[in-house]
């Protein structure tokens, strides 16, 4: 990521220094074993995503761990919860110190699982919040589509989720 960003919220949800060769094919993990093995599922998936974004994993294994949570999210709201970009997604991990990617192979009902990994209390409060995000997404009622800027502003927050909702923010402002 850039500047190391990605490197650390990893480190910051996990629980570990991790630090990459020189050559970035090496990459150290140092901590308690459940941190490791944490960081470690979190790196893979995060390689995968980079080099084509299928996600070749055992989704039930996940599903076990005490670490994870899932979210089964509306197909309609999917893009809202990502963001431009992703934009949306990772200001979410930063925020409540997880990890979290879709399924996106998978579609159930119409809806698409999204996977929380961290600390029970972090997990916890980040689905929380999806959980209101999609409520607001879905509870459309006709009216204008909500951004992700609208959503935290009703939460009394700041800006965020990058430069796609700014764009379209100014565009609503100009109507």
């Amino acid at each position: 990521g850039r500047s190391g960003s990605t490197m650390q919220r990893l480190c910051r949800f996990s629980g570990c220094k991790i630090e990459m060769g020189s050559d970035k094919r090496v990459v150290e993990i140092r901590g308690a074993s459940a941190g490791r093995a944490l960081a470690r599922l979190c790196i893979d998936i995060l390689l995968q995503q980079r080099n084509g974004g299928r996600l070749d994993c055992d989704w039930a294994a996940i599903e076990k761990r005490d670490d994870a949570t899932t979210i089964d999210v509306p197909i309609a709201a999917v893009g809202f919860l990502m963001g431009s970009k992703g934009a949306t997604l990772r200001d979410l991990e930063s925020r409540h110190s997880v990890f979290m990617f879709f399924d996106n192979d998978t579609v159930r009902n119409r809806e698409k699982r999204l996977y929380v990994l961290g600390t029970g209390s972090a997990r916890a409060d980040a689905a929380e919040e999806c959980g209101r995000a999609i409520e607001l997404k879905m509870s459309g009622n006709g009216q204008r589509v909500p951004s992700w800027q609208d959503y935290r502003a009703m939460q009394g927050e700041g800006g965020g989720g990058g430069g796609g909702d700014a764009r379209r923010r100014d565009e609503r402002e100009r109507e």
